[in-house]
């Protein structure tokens, strides 16, 4: 495998791919068998990285936020973690000079011996445990499409301080619906190769620093929520601006709610706003 797929398998699994490269890198991996083992052994070089402290200061941040964002990656990681440290302390033990009476070439290679078993016994570990992570996780993706971490995390990373260069492919303003009335809910329709979305809601007033939206969709069991939003001047007024993932907004009603932060942390009702998309 050369190392523009290794690069590629290293960036799937920080999340720093596009729709195609994840598509491209998901259908290897249940289709050839020899990707499948290659990428197991991409995560398994990714988390003795971290556990090394040999990823960059941009990698080591998008491993904590996107590859230990899944509950059972981080369990994963903790433990190998502890059975890493288990091991360099019985390593440890085991090498103290008054263990030894022999010569110094016998102790170099207990020693040689220890680094070795140490990496061979945590480099099972963490295959084990990264064979049952990949895997799961990627046929939960296949059959359900993203977790609701998944989800979360993203609509974190696009209305964040560092948002700016994820340029909306579409968008639309939208008016309370104490404003435009009980009717039909605003049109979206989504152009093929659309990957990011931005709704811009129209405040009736603006009396908080700082806004929270929760997004419900007609099938999801609870809705999502963005925190910390701060309005922006726009010709028709105060408004905050959401940006979605164009795959999260599935061809159905969604109910878009907005709340303010008062000084003392409780959250206020503002307005409410509803939008039918369309593919």
């Amino acid at each position: 495998m050369d190392d523009t797929q290794k690069l590629l398998m290293r960036r799937y699994l920080l999340g720093a791919v596009d729709e195609g490269e994840r598509e491209q890198v998901e259908e290897h991996f249940f289709s050839d068998p020899e990707y499948h083992a290659e990428l197991l052994g991409a995560e398994e070089d990714l988390v003795g990285d971290y556990l090394e402290s040999n990823l960059s200061a941009e990698d080591r941040n998008l491993f904590r936020t996107h590859y230990l964002a899944t509950p059972q990656k981080l369990q994963s990681v903790q433990v190998t973690a502890a059975l890493l440290k288990y091991c360099s302390t019985a390593e440890a033990e085991t090498t103290r000079p008054e263990a030894f009476t022999d010569s110094k070439s016998q102790s170099k290679a207990r020693q040689s011996s220890g680094r070795n078993w140490r990496f061979a016994y945590a480099a099972v570990a963490i295959a084990a445990l990264i064979i049952v992570s990949v895997t799961v996780a990627l046929i939960l993706r296949k059959q359900g499409g993203p977790t609701e971490s998944d989800v979360s995390r993203e609509l974190r990373e696009l209305n964040g301080p560092q948002s700016a260069s994820k340029t909306a492919g579409a968008s639309m303003i939208l008016l309370p619906v104490s404003l435009r009335g009980e009717g039909e809910s605003p049109n979206l329709s989504l152009r093929p190769g659309t990957e990011v979305v931005q709704l811009i809601l129209v405040l009736p007033r603006d009396d908080y620093p700082a806004y929270t939206i929760t997004i419900q969709r007609d099938n999801d069991a609870k809705p999502y929520t963005v925190d910390d939003l701060h309005p922006t001047n726009t010709a028709a007024g105060k408004a905050l601006s959401l940006k979605l993932p164009a795959w999260f907004m599935r061809p159905q009603e969604y109910a878009l709610e907005v709340k303010g932060l008062t000084p003392d942390g409780a959250l206020k009702n503002v307005a409410e706003y509803t939008l039918k998309v369309h593919r």
